[in-house]
């Protein structure tokens, strides 16, 4: 059976309630790149330490030196249950090289105006998953000057997040075009051309007791939809300010993305 994640199972929300789920600045900070301490604003990210070394950017070609993040911060805004990498898998991300590839990393937080959580109960109400992008050096063309950058925020209604977990090769699972083996019909074939391309699958355990399951576009679409959406552009201007202390991010990417499967509390068996 073909799926296919068309552009309007990923529409944009506008002026969605960020404020009401996550503390806009973090506690007083004090980093190897401030000279005293500070909070970091919600969604901003900073270099603790970087190194360099030689790295030939192609076959062939001589090895130039090149600066790389070791350590980084970021402020996702509350206590942080869950994280999740995206691994990299036999695709054209894993084939860009060392200075042009970039990981994604999946962040959840408690909502701030709910610090405990009893056990045994279902929570419900608003709800995000951060994506966070963490390019491997300053020269990495998705996401110039090396630093981390918020990618987009994928709402639920399951209020927190228990666990997230990615599989990042989406056809290991699903058919993500029909028109594969060229046997298609010419609706199949237009259908494909319309696809989104996926990142990977990402699964999320919600405090209501249901399992979602994303197909999460890959990170060159999520970046060509904050540029449309008029969101992000700040984000990427960051880096300059570096140095002259924390960076103020641009307005994230609110995301209401249909899931590829949702299991609800009563198929897992409680909450």
């Amino acid at each position: 059976m073909a799926w296919v994640l068309s552009p309007g199972d990923v529409a944009v929300w506008h002026n969605a309630p960020v404020e009401e789920l996550l503390d806009e600045a973090s506690r007083p900070v004090r980093l190897p790149l401030t000279q005293s301490s500070q909070a970091m604003p919600l969604f901003s990210a900073l270099t603790v330490e970087s190194a360099s070394c030689e790295v030939a950017a192609g076959p062939g070609e001589q090895p130039q030196q090149h600066t790389f993040s070791v350590d980084a911060a970021l402020y996702a805004g509350g206590p942080v249950w869950s994280t999740a990498w995206c691994p990299l898998h036999d695709s054209e991300d894993a084939a860009a090289g060392p200075l042009q590839t970039v990981e994604t990393l999946a962040v959840s937080t408690h909502p701030k105006s709910q610090r405990r959580n009893p056990i045994g109960m279902q929570h419900t109400g608003p709800g995000v998953v951060q994506l966070w992008g963490v390019p491997s050096s300053e020269e990495s063309q998705l996401l110039p000057g090396g630093l981390l950058q918020l990618l987009a925020l994928l709402w639920h209604d399951g209020r927190v997040c228990w666990d997230l977990a990615w599989c990042p090769d989406p056809a290991a699972f699903i058919t993500t075009s029909s028109n594969s083996k060229g046997s298609s019909s010419s609706g199949s074939a237009t259908a494909a051309q319309q696809s989104v391309p996926l990142q990977g699958l990402l699964a999320a355990v919600l405090g209501n007791g249901d399992v979602w399951v994303w197909a999460v576009p890959t990170i060159a679409y999520l970046l060509d939809m904050a540029e449309e959406a008029g969101v992000g552009a700040a984000a990427q201007q960051q880096q300059q300010q570096q140095q002259q202390g924390v960076p103020q991010p641009g307005q994230p990417l609110s995301l209401q993305l249909s899931p590829l499967m949702q299991l609800p509390c009563s198929a897992v068996g409680g909450s």
